[in-house]
């Protein structure tokens, strides 16, 4: 009996410490282009809202009028997994350049020229991979890890989609780096098998929130900025 509880309690340490994240690894990170050579914090706009970011110092937000949003960048050596195809990526940049142009002009005003008094936002889609779905708390238990054993080796578990995304705002003159986020689009068993491929009305909703969490990236520099 003592050795099946253990059993059990060491497949739960295996199983959540395996678990999809919204907080950016290690991994994550290490295919990103950042600009500066400080720490990012953590930071939480809410509880499906995570990331870390890095706010400069020195800026002062009351200089900047305007916000130049670039066109969003596909990094594409790290985002030709076979399961997320190429046109669904560059579907998911446009459509987070629109949307990002449109959210942003109803507080700032947005150009497409840099120059004096205007900040500029650059946006990389750095990482898409695809992962096995969180296991359920039925399949922790040693009967039921057997069974998600056998559905992945077949390829029939469901499959999450994980999106890493920067985000730099600098000066659209000097480039001088301002503020800094990655963070993570998570679509949750999206996929049905290891065969499915995805589109992009599955993942939505997801970029939908994505642009408005990038918003409140833009509107949380200012704030703290001006608690410096």
């Amino acid at each position: 009996m003592k050795t099946l509880i253990h059993f059990t309690l060491a497949l739960v340490l295996v199983f959540l410490s395996g678990c999809s994240s919204l907080t950016p690894t290690a991994t994550d990170l290490a295919t990103t282009d950042s600009l500066i050579n400080e720490p990012l914090h953590e930071v939480d706009y809410d509880a499906d809202k995570k990331g870390i970011q890095w706010i400069s110092k020195s800026i002062v937000p009351q200089y900047y009028t305007a916000l130049m949003v670039s066109k969003v960048e596909l990094k594409r050596d790290y985002t030709q997994d076979k399961q997320i195809p190429e046109a669904v990526l560059n579907q998911l940049a446009d459509e987070i350049t629109e949307q990002l142009r449109q959210e942003i002009s109803s507080s700032m005003k947005v150009v497409d020229k840099a120059g004096e008094h205007v900040a500029q936002i650059n946006i990389r889609i750095s990482r898409a991979t695809t992962e096995p779905e969180d296991l359920k708390l039925t399949e922790i238990i040693p009967i039921g890890a057997v069974i998600g054993s056998v559905k992945m080796a077949l390829g029939t578990r469901d499959k999450t989609v994980r999106i890493i995304v920067e985000a730099q705002i600098l000066d659209s003159v000097t480039s001088k780096p301002l503020a800094e986020r990655v963070s993570v689009i998570s679509a949750p068993s999206v996929l049905e098998n290891s065969r499915a491929h995805l589109n992009y009305e599955q993942i939505r909703e997801n970029v939908d929130n994505f642009v408005k969490e990038t918003r409140q990236f833009i509107q949380s520099a200012a704030n703290e900025a001006n608690q410096i």
